[in-house]
């Protein structure tokens, strides 16, 4: 009795397979423990798995992220749920029942071998969704995913007949269902991870109106050898090479309206200013950056430096201000910016709150009316 509740004792829920989830589960391992990871996506990673490289050293995030999520990375005592989500939680410190709902597939995990027969048969029945997936080559969220093989979105398929007969390993389940099984764990950790804010809801900006205007995320697909364009950086409307680009940071950040957040997240400097270097690196005179924003918050260490040589040995030019809107002109298919500049144009050399949101334009700026001025391409 007494080894059955130590057994139950030892066991650990990890809620979330990101960069946080997977090293709480190795080292949860590592030290003796029963590890039980669920992730609601179809494989994990999180977000490190769409990035392309990652501040201070710009090394590729997934050549350090991808022994972790192999399957010979993970470790023994370490079980992997994708596509569950833990819907009940019972019982207290020590002793919770958990239950964990499974969604479908509709993959058979041990026939798949993920030949990819199904995605170019018939690719609108394929689940792919880690940003620009118009462009996916594959339905794989990266290389060595694992499990290594395919998941369907059954009501986008129209003929699941012929989904059936394009798969060569008969690896299709048509009548795969949702799943729930009920488990004992001692402790769990939340490790939920973040989301991008979606800014949809600020008409103002033209996120979902024009498709040379991306979040962040998106913007990081464009640049990985991952991604849906192999890290060629194209604008999605013509599939040419930006000249200049604009970073607009702090978009629904710090804002009393809706669809915006009270908070700073605090990360999202080091973000766009890792994604504007990379860039600067790779194309150097070939584009060039401007960056607008409310504060640059670069307060870890070493953050400053890295802002400083964004601004002063690359040549990136940040603009202190509030932007407007964003608009469009149809006849020369360029893209302009209207915003309220600070007083102090000195005072850009101090804070920034990156945001959720880049596009693609040509700029240079054009005073208008009262305080506005203008980027235009």
């Amino acid at each position: 009795m007494q080894n059955k509740k130590s057994k139950r004792a030892n066991r650990v829920l990890v809620v979330g397979s990101g960069l946080g989830g997977i090293r709480a589960a190795i080292d949860l391992a590592e030290a003796g423990r029963e590890v039980v990871v669920v992730e609601s996506a179809t494989h994990p990673g999180g977000l490190m798995t769409q990035l392309d490289r990652t501040f201070p050293t710009d090394n590729c995030d997934l050549c350090s992220i991808l022994p972790r999520l192999s399957a010979n990375g993970w470790r023994r005592r370490i079980e992997l749920l994708t596509m569950t989500r833990p819907t009940s939680v019972k019982g207290e410190a020590g002793r919770f029942t958990v239950s964990l709902t499974s969604s479908p597939r509709y993959i058979d995990l041990e026939k798949c071998t993920a030949c990819g027969e199904c995605l170019r048969k018939m690719p609108e029945c394929v689940r792919f969704a880690p940003g620009l997936n118009f462009f996916s080559p594959t339905c794989m969220r990266y290389p060595q995913a694992s499990p290594q093989a395919f998941s369907i979105e059954m009501e986008q398929c129209a003929d699941p007949g012929l989904l059936v007969k394009s798969c060569p390993a008969n690896a299709i389940v048509l009548h795969d269902g949702e799943k729930t099984r009920e488990e004992v764990f001692g402790s769990i950790i939340l490790a939920h991870g973040a989301e991008v804010f979606d800014p949809s809801g600020t008409g103002s900006l033209g996120y979902g109106q024009h498709p040379d205007i991306v979040t962040s995320l998106e913007y990081e697909r464009l640049l990985s050898s991952s991604g849906p364009t192999q890290g060629k950086l194209v604008r999605p409307s013509n599939g040419r090479q930006p000249s200049k680009i604009a970073w607009i940071l702090c978009v629904g950040s710090r804002g009393l309206r809706e669809h915006h957040e009270t908070y700073c997240s605090s990360a999202c400097c080091m973000f766009a200013l890792k994604e504007i270097i990379v860039t600067k690196e790779r194309f150097r005179k070939d584009i060039d950056a401007c960056v607008f924003y409310m504060d640059m918050r670069t307060s870890g260490k070493d953050h400053e430096l890295y802002y400083l040589r964004a601004r002063e040995e690359l040549g990136v030019r940040f603009v202190r201000c509030r932007t407007r809107n964003l608009i469009h002109n149809d006849k020369t298919s360029r893209l302009s910016i209207t915003y309220l500049p600070d007083r102090d144009s000195r005072v850009d050399r101090r804070l920034r709150h990156g945001g959720s949101f880049h596009r693609f334009q040509n700029l240079r700026e054009r005073p208008q009316a009262g305080a506005n001025h203008g980027c235009r391409a």
